[in-house]
């Protein structure tokens, strides 16, 4: 019969308080460790239980199990281990025994989710457990059992008391145990960093020959927080009777430790073991989807995974009697870092446009990025966008503002199977408001007038009315820079000065009106009262003077403008001068030269304006005048002079022709 051991336990002496109630959260086993047991190790169990010294006992004990996780790197020094212990029992039929499950290294740690790094998993903090357990009926019969709680009453158990049994049930004939015990309020959480405790005892009788599996067919270890539970390995074990073929031990480890994608993983089964013989061929499967692979003679291997995950990795093994036994074990494959940034302008005005881009680092083509945004100083972000990257993992998005404020923006993206998610930083954008400014184009006239408004500085693709006097004269819409222009014919309305007014409406996060002012001066229309004065005949060589007389309503005004224009007879136009000589009173001069001057009919078109603030009054006169030649002036003295000398020689001739007579 070979050697057993019942190591003696170690109490527990960790104990971190709280009052938090348990709330039981299942968990799926992460897998089995086993422990080869070399001759050597043996001995020193032997040696070991036949001490007479509990001290020195308890030290060795705490020692071995050290060694034993030493000797098997399926003994994590991180996460807990809840196994079997022994591992391995031969005994006759007749022969009773007892074995024991335990827990090993529960600590306060935490561990990050290969798969989603935000979630971490405890490594302790045992609130609650809910274990199932099997063996074959068959070859073992149930005796009794002990569940090691609370540790008030079993030092070298697990939970503080107060301690509420949920399930505790047996079944012989079927060779099950499921045991299920929570803490309660006040009770504190249970760790043990290091060392093990034992959770329950279990006592069989060889009742036939064979082999059976002692199996931790399914664990569940709670913390005191809703939801949470343990990450944990576990180990089963093995009966047999003498002389009965023994099927072998997988067991295998892995480097590096955290693997990542991409990156080769050397797995070794070494510490797999036929105890009555040799192991033949060892087959993986890998768990990724990868055919088996099946190695005769060689415990080592090497596989890259090309995606990130959780893997259950299956070495099977077979010995020389074709006996098979087969260890599962989960592997987290870490994705690659990735990295996302964002970009946007520090300010837009209401109602523009903001381009918010970044990439995705490496880059990841046609994936989903999440643009996030809160007011500044708000706690719960909100979705803005959905986006996606294009082929060289760059993403733009263009935000449409209607709101004024500070806003924080960041961006994010899930990962795929081969690079986490990532969160860029955050950025901070100003939506700001111009105070915007319309001008008017003429900013007086009568009624009808036509007014040219333009707008600038208003929000991007707003709404805007226009208004004369609260009067709607127009409505439209502002352009990609805030700007518009409109026109419109002035209403019916008083002289005087009035108000043209642009304006707009925007309600978050407040109603908030937003305008514009210009004026506008209204002016009557009459009419200036023009007379010229001009004589009807000039000669060359004369100077001409014309007076022109303005009258507004019977009074003489001095005129805002006037210009004079005269009309020749080959249809040039001269302009003249008017000279103020008193109140309403022009003079113009024009000296008509001689050689070259042509004559006849001369036009003087006299013009003038009267405008006030508030009125635009206008006149023409239109005057016409002779201009002959100079020998024309000298033909009435030359005609009398003419019928003079005539006189005279008559007078002379009658004279002559007395005085003849005389002589006669």
């Amino acid at each position: 019969m070979r050697v057993r051991l019942i190591p003696i336990p170690i109490p527990a002496f960790l104990k971190v308080s709280t009052t938090i109630c348990s709330a039981h959260t299942m968990f799926s086993k992460a897998g089995k460790i086993r422990t080869k047991r070399s001759l050597s190790m043996l001995l020193i169990m032997l040696l070991l239980s036949c001490t007479t010294t509990a001290l020195v006992g308890v030290f060795l004990v705490q020692n071995l199990v050290l060694l034993e996780a030493n000797a098997s790197p399926d003994l994590s020094p991180v996460k807990p281990l809840v196994f079997v212990d022994p591992e391995f029992t031969e005994l006759s039929v007749g022969d009773t025994f007892t074995m024991y499950v335990k827990v090993f290294n529960l600590t306060d740690n935490y561990v990050r989710d290969p798969v989603d790094p935000k979630v971490m998993h405890p490594l302790g903090n045992l609130y609650g457990f809910d274990i199932r357990f099997a063996w074959d009926p068959a070859i073992l019969a149930y005796d009794s059992h002990i569940v090691h709680v609370p540790v008030e009453t079993y030092y070298d158990g697990v939970l503080y008391e107060p301690v509420m049994s949920v399930k505790d049930e047996v079944s012989s004939a079927q060779g099950t145990f499921t045991a299920v015990y929570t803490s309660t309020s006040p009770a504190g959480v249970f760790n043990i960093p290091d060392q093990e405790a034992i959770i329950f005892e279990m006592t069989f009788r060889v009742i036939r020959t064979g082999a059976c599996d002692l199996k931790l067919t399914s664990i569940s270890l709670s913390t005191d927080k809703l939801g949470e539970a343990i990450l944990f390995d576990s180990r089963d074990g093995r009966f047999q009777t003498p002389g009965v073929p023994v099927a072998p031990i997988a067991a295998f480890t892995y480097s590096p430790s955290e693997p990542v994608v991409d990156q080769w993983v050397a797995f070794d089964a070494s510490a797999s073991y036929d105890p009555d013989g040799t192991i033949i061929v060892y087959q993986w499967d890998f768990g990724d989807g990868s055919p088996p692979m099946s190695i005769v003679g060689d415990p080592f291997i090497t596989h890259e995974y090309n995606r990130g995950g959780t893997f259950t990795v299956t070495l099977t093994v077979t010995d020389n009697d074709g006996l098979k036994g087969s260890k599962t074990k989960s592997i987290a494959i870490l994705k690659l870092p990735s990295a996302i940034s964002i970009s946007a302008p520090a300010s837009v005005k209401i109602g523009g446009s903001a381009t918010i881009s970044g990439a995705v680092s490496p880059s990841r083509a046609w994936v989903k990025v999440t643009i996030w945004l809160r007011p500044q100083g708000a706690e719960w972000w909100g979705v803005l966008s959905f986006t996606a990257t294009n082929e060289y993992g760059e993403y733009s998005y263009n935000w449409h503002t209607s709101s004024l404020g500070a806003y924080e923006l960041k961006a994010s993206w899930t990962g795929d199977d081969k690079y986490e998610g990532s969160e860029s930083e955050i950025i901070t954008v100003n939506v700001f408001l111009h105070q915007p400014k319309i001008e008017i184009s003429p900013a007086l006239g009568s009624v009808g007038t036509r007014v040219e408004v333009n707008g600038t500085g208003f929000p991007v693709n707003f709404f805007i009315y226009l208004t004369f006097d609260d009067q709607l004269v127009g409505f439209l819409f502002t352009d990609q820079q805030g700007d518009f222009s409109a026109s419109f014919n002035l209403p019916l309305s008083a002289s005087g000065v009035h108000k043209v007014k642009a304006w707009t409406v925007f309600y978050y996060p407040s109603t908030h009106m937003l305008s514009a002012e210009a004026s506008f001066t209204v002016i009557d229309l009459a009419t200036l009262d023009v007379n010229a004065d001009v004589g009807s005949i000039f000669f060359k060589q004369e100077t001409a003077e014309f007076d022109v007389q303005t009258t507004f309503k019977g009074v003489a005004v001095n005129a805002t403008s006037i210009s004079a224009r005269l009309r020749k007879p080959d249809n040039t136009e001269e302009t003249l001068t008017p000279q103020l000589i008193a109140t309403g009173l022009y003079r113009i001069r024009y000296l008509i030269a001689g050689k070259g001057t042509m004559t006849g009919t001369y036009t003087l078109v006299v013009e003038a304006d009267y405008v006030s603030e508030t009125l635009s009054a206008h006149g023409t006169t239109i005057k016409t005048f002779l201009v002959k030649p100079t020998w024309e002036r000298e033909l009435p003295r030359m005609a009398a002079f003419s019928v003079a000398s005539i006189g005279l020689i008559f007078a002379m001739t009658l004279l002559w022709r007395k005085e003849r007579k005389k002589f006669l």
